[in-house]
């Protein structure tokens, strides 16, 4: 009596602590859901129908999302796990113990009795086999492989338990959407935004990272471009540096890299291309760039300054460069 009713103890806090997880469970996806646009009416109503705390709706998405992660995630989360699973444990010993205590009693009397309490003994013991068999398919093992692909940051299958397969496909929203983060600040980190060119970070790196031996420099300078800003304004300056940044991205190919160096000074370097058609594209930019007419100032002809320099070292064609761009101002 004594080992039954520890058994249900042992079960009961099991019970409970399952329905504080799935409590758990529950508003962690509630607030998952917060955090994005998804459609409620593709959501059970027992997740749809919890209200959030006012502290829990004025998080950000960001935050939002974090804190649901945490809540599934937790030490306080593992360790309710971990302790169901002690008191069912538990709650099985004591069973196999009173039935093995009762098998012991009725054998002395009553055989039969005693193998059809076996009989019954052997039957639970199965459902509980069952029962953690089916624990460990539909739950454990999902959530364990769900934990690497989290830890190694990769995309996961749908699998296991209902709630477990929904956590999946948030996950590998959030991932995705995090990806496409990452790839936007790698982008706006590497080129100006007003040209869309590579900016000066991107032009340091390369150089870093490249060998810059037989390689070609065509520098680029908007004339008196001071005075465009000055006469009238940063606005129709910038729609200048705009338009000459979209002529020099026409140019671009697998050998020519385009970066906007700096205010009014662009950059092309060159690998595998021959003086003469770099001296084309030079000169093909400068005339497209006198021709254009400009919406301030119809009357308007802007012109660019060039400097073009190879050889077998990067120093000297940056200086060749220059000279040669002081020259042709």
């Amino acid at each position: 009596e004594d080992s039954s009713s520890t058994a249900v103890d042992n079960l009961d806090i099991a019970l409970t602590l399952s329905n504080s997880l799935i409590e758990t469970e529950e508003l962690a996806m509630r607030i998952m859901l917060e955090s994005g646009d998804y459609d409620m009416s593709e959501v059970p109503e027992s997740i749809s129908s919890i209200v959030l705390s006012p502290e829990d709706t004025a998080l950000s998405p960001e935050e939002q999302k974090a804190k649901a992660q945490a809540l599934i995630f937790d030490s306080d989360y593992m360790q309710n796990k971990e302790q169901i699973r002690e008191n069912i444990s538990l709650c099985t010993q004591e069973i196999i113990l009173a039935s093995s205590q009762e098998l012991e009693a009725a054998s002395s009397s009553l055989s039969t009795m005693a193998k059809i309490q076996t009989f019954f003994t052997i039957v639970f013991l199965l459902i509980v086999l069952g029962i953690v068999v089916m624990t460990t398919t539909m739950v454990r093992i999902p959530l364990t492989r769900m934990i690497k692909k989290m830890q190694l940051q990769e995309p996961m299958t749908p699998a296991g338990v209902a709630e477990l397969r929904f956590v999946t496909r948030t996950y590998n929203k959030i991932l995705e959407e995090n990806r496409q983060a990452q790839e936007k600040l790698s982008h706006e980190a590497s080129h100006d935004p007003l040209t869309g060119l590579f900016n000066r970070g991107a032009y340091d790196l390369w150089m870093e990272s490249v060998d810059t031996k037989h390689i070609a420099l065509l520098i680029m300078d908007v004339d008196y471009f001071k005075n465009i800003n000055d006469t009238y304004g940063h606005p129709e300056g910038d729609i200048v540096l705009w338009r000459l940044g979209q002529l020099i991205n026409n140019e671009v190919t697998s050998d020519i890299k385009a970066y906007r160096y700096g205010g009014e000074e662009f950059v092309l370097l060159v690998n595998h291309v021959a003086m003469p058609y770099i001296e084309k594209i030079g000169e093909r930019i400068r005339q497209y760039m006198q021709q254009q007419a400009w919406t301030f100032d119809t009357s308007l002809v802007l012109t660019v300054s060039i400097g073009i320099a190879s050889g077998n070292g990067f120093d000297d064609v940056v200086k060749k460069a220059d000279d040669n761009l002081y020259i042709s101002k």
